[in-house]
């Protein structure tokens, strides 16, 4: 998808959300979880990396807990509630997802001859 340079400076990209199916292993087990995502604007996530960068423990937690939001766009989760009842797999995953890492193209091998 190709997004104008106008469309941007007027806002598209930010506070918009997607659903999402993330995977995260449990027990062994894949399991997946359906999610409502919301597109964070710079100047909420800007602090969050700066945290992130000062190995502040809160950082990945308050991240998740913003962009994870209902269906009225309404956050669900407090970042204290993140640290105390996800999983390092979920939490991984659900990173992933936010900054669209998950969606990145992994190089495909190359066939020997």
């Amino acid at each position: 998808m190709k997004i104008n340079l106008n469309d941007i400076k007027n806002g598209s990209l930010v506070n918009e959300t997607f659903n999402k199916t993330v995977e995260f292993i449990s027990k062994g087990e894949t399991c997946s979880v359906d999610v409502n995502i919301k597109q964070l604007p710079f100047s909420v996530t800007d602090p969050i990396y700066k945290k992130l960068h000062d190995d502040e423990s809160t950082a990945v937690s308050e991240l998740i807990a913003l962009s994870l939001v209902d269906d009225n766009e309404q956050t669900i989760f407090t970042p204290e509630q993140v640290t105390a009842n996800f999983t390092q797999s979920l939490a991984n995953a659900l990173i992933d997802a936010i900054l669209g890492l998950d969606s990145v193209k992994k190089p495909q091998p190359v066939p020997t001859p």
